[in-house]
């Protein structure tokens, strides 16, 4: 059962998110069904119209597609859209409020850098720079 956290997100966000996750861990690949709001209710332990509502949120994101008589299939690509809409979340969640407290703090871009890649290795984060997208 899915217990919602200190800064009260919607049940229905907390499905679509947890399906979202085992689409990135590859528990769900693409093109295979998606578990139902019946599946989905029992396992979370909430009312299934709760749980397809998380689903529809998945749908209009584009990472479910509904067949109709069938049920919903994870889209193609759905594991690169969820992380490039997790990239973007991060960048604005985390990434923008450092640079702003930074500059603040007189930090060079230099500096900032030097930080993050201090740290990075400290935790094991790869050094490769290639970009991503």
């Amino acid at each position: 059962m899915i217990e919602p956290d200190a800064e009260r997100v919607p049940l229905y966000q907390l499905v679509a998110s947890e399906i979202a996750d085992s689409i990135v861990a590859g528990r769900y690949p693409e093109g295979t069904l998606a578990p139902s709001a019946n599946v989905c209710a029992g396992a979370f332990g909430m009312n299934p119209a709760t749980a397809a509502r998380g689903l529809r949120l998945l749908v209009a994101r584009g990472v479910l597609q509904p067949q109709r008589g069938v049920g919903m299939r994870i889209a193609h690509g759905a594991a690169a859209l969820i992380l490039a809409e997790r990239r973007e979340s991060f960048a604005s969640r985390r990434v923008v409020p450092l640079v702003v407290e930074a500059r603040a703090l007189g930090f060079t871009t230099a500096s900032v850098l030097a930080l993050v890649v201090r740290y990075a290795e400290r935790f094991g984060l790869p050094t490769d720079r290639t970009p991503i997208a």
